[in-house]
């Protein structure tokens, strides 16, 4: 599962397994469209899950 906050300053995705365990997590900017437009919005967002993706916690990590 994939979680998203993205707000006016910066977005956060959180990935989990089925059994609520965090296994990723990833900053990226401004991923409001009405604060910085669409463009930089998406791209916000998609920095953010990218990193989720990428960065793997060990098992003795907590998500933030």
């Amino acid at each position: 599962m994939l979680g998203l906050d993205a707000g006016g300053t910066s977005t956060r995705a959180v990935l989990m397994t089925s059994q609520g365990e965090c296994v990723g997590y990833g900053v990226g900017g401004r991923g409001n469209p009405i604060a910085t437009g669409p463009d930089l919005a998406a791209q916000g967002v998609l920095d953010a899950v990218a990193l989720a993706l990428d960065r793997h916690l060990a098992p003795s990590q907590m998500c933030r």
